[in-house]
């Protein structure tokens, strides 16, 4: 289940509020101008945006992208903290909402996020985006726990861990990442495309492209030196595969970051 918030950029933390609403006040928001997280304490409100609708309660976190339109109507009288946060044009505007299992890991970080911002010292915005991040992850994290059972996760590890320590070589075949897994290898590329919504091949891809963009802002090898360092035949084959990945050719990355 790939979303914008795996990708999210927090440039800045605006706000940390504290909102009561009671029951039938309903709105109407247009082009939302900033990224807020709604963190529902007591009571519920239904959002709905083209047609869907999202309910933010005690067991549900909801997400309101930047630039998004929708309108609300609480259902039920109650209180929620919402945190707004300053992030990049989202060409997705979707609303999201994040089935929860502990509230109080969530509160707790507002309340920190609160106290950050209403009693800013030097060195203070440091632990404020530390925390806004946390909130982040832990929205990641339940997103990931809701989407594949955490078995048939731990069953995929050994094929990960292997991936990941072995980004230089050659991509492993399928075969031989369930057999690293005691699985079949028709069980494996359906449990690894449920999880990541992608095959085997395309995950190693990506990371093999995220591996080079790290080497190149890092600007400490060539690029023939980062093809071999990210497993890939020549550096026509890196440029190739790059290009198709990003848009963009290494040389062409190289100049937007440096």
């Amino acid at each position: 289940m790939k979303n914008y918030l795996f990708d999210m950029i927090i440039h800045n933390v605006l706000a940390a509020n504290r909102i009561s609403l009671k029951k039938g006040s309903s709105s109407k928001k247009s082009n939302r101008g900033s990224t807020g997280i709604l963190i529902k304490t007591q009571g519920a409100t239904a959002f709905k945006q083209n047609g869907k609708e999202f309910i933010s309660d005690r067991n549900h976190i909801v997400i309101l992208p930047k630039e998004s339109s929708y309108e609300y109507t609480c259902l039920e009288e109650g209180s929620c903290y919402i945190v707004e946060f300053d992030t990049p044009f989202l060409e997705e505007k979707g609303i999201l909402s994040v089935s929860i299992t502990n509230i109080e890991e969530f509160t707790s970080l507002f309340t920190r996020i609160e106290h950050s911002l209403n009693y800013k010292e030097d060195g203070q915005n440091a632990f404020l985006m530390a925390d806004a991040y946390r909130l982040l992850t832990k929205l990641i994290d339940q997103i990931t726990k809701n989407y594949l059972p955490t078995q048939s996760a731990l069953l995929l590890m050994p094929a990960l861990t292997y991936i990941e320590e072995n980004l230089s070589s050659p991509p492993p075949t399928n075969e031989f990442l369930s057999s690293l897994c005691s699985i079949s290898c028709v069980y494996f590329r359906k449990l690894f495309v449920k999880k990541f919504n992608m095959p085997p091949s395309k995950y190693i891809t990506m990371l093999k492209i995220q591996k080079a963009k790290g080497l190149i802002i890092s600007d400490f090898l060539s690029f023939n030196e980062i093809a071999e360092a990210c497993g890939f035949t020549s550096i026509y084959h890196f440029s190739k595969v790059f290009k198709n990945g990003t848009g963009l050719t290494p040389t062409e990355y190289k100049k937007t970051v440096h």
